[in-house]
């Protein structure tokens, strides 16, 4: 866990890592490991898989991250503490941290665009939407389910030296017919007809429910998924330049023209 003068102070590295660990799964030599990022890489280019997960054994990153990847990682980060019931100022700021820490390291000019996202402009996103799940969605889960498992480590064989690897964003058990859901986050600019169909076969719910019925003995009866729409990045004009800025009402206020604020 990163600490400094500028993480909030009540955050304690093992209360949290108690609360929040995925674990450690041992697997026998020579293991075939496989999951949903190395599939749909591989699935999508195999140059790209290969680069990504096969060279030298490790695979290879950039040095600058996307700005969805960097916010993604925050929010997944930020919402798992707030599963795990750490207080919501903290878990926020601890979210916000992490991001900023590894946006100052560079963030990817987008293609099609004119700058880097502003790291203040992002962590406005990464701030607002985390305060609305704990406003709306965890109330509504609470009330309606236990919380078993929080970003847990899954692992189940699949034959012949094969292993898939899953992690579950939550594991809940209904509360009146002990049912198991597997509830998963998404991030999206935008949510559309697409969007949705593309949820009736994600690989990453799939793969989950596999891990987790392996683990637990019994069915999961459903998937859960909760989009987080962040806005689409939009290049307008000011009055010194061009700018792309990310179109979310956490970031920016708006009104209507002649209508008021």
């Amino acid at each position: 866990m990163p600490h400094s003068k500028h993480a909030p102070k009540k955050i304690k590295t093992k209360a949290v890592a108690s609360k929040v660990d995925p674990g450690l799964i041992t697997l026998p030599a020579n293991e075939f490991i496989v999951d949903r990022s190395r599939l749909i890489d591989f699935q999508q280019c195999p140059r790209m898989g290969y680069w990504g997960y096969g060279y030298d054994g490790r695979g290879l990153d950039t040095l600058r991250k996307s700005v969805y990847l960097l916010r993604g990682t925050a929010l997944h980060w930020g919402t798992a503490e707030l599963l795990a019931g750490i207080d919501p100022v903290d878990a926020i700021a601890h979210a916000l941290f992490n991001f900023e820490s590894e946006a100052r390291k560079g963030m990817e000019i987008e293609k099609g665009e004119d700058n880097p996202p502003a790291i203040d402009e992002q962590k406005r996103i990464i701030e607002g939407a985390l305060w609305a799940f704990y406003f709306t969605t965890l109330p509504r889960i609470k009330a309606q389910y236990k919380i078993l498992d929080v970003e847990k480590e899954e692992a189940v064989s699949l034959g012949d030296g094969v292993t898939l690897l899953a992690r579950t964003d939550a594991l809940l058990e209904h509360k009146i017919d002990h049912t198991l859901h597997i509830w998963s986050l998404k991030t999206t600019k935008v949510y559309d007809s697409r969007k949705e169909a593309d949820g009736m076969t994600d690989v990453q719910g799939l793969s989950e429910a596999l891990a987790v019925e392996s683990r637990m003995g019994k069915k999961v009866k459903s998937i859960q998924m909760c989009y987080f729409i962040l806005g689409k990045r939009k290049t307008i004009e000011t009055d010194i330049a061009k700018e792309t800025i990310t179109q979310s009402p956490f970031a920016y206020g708006y009104r209507r023209v002649g209508g008021g604020i």
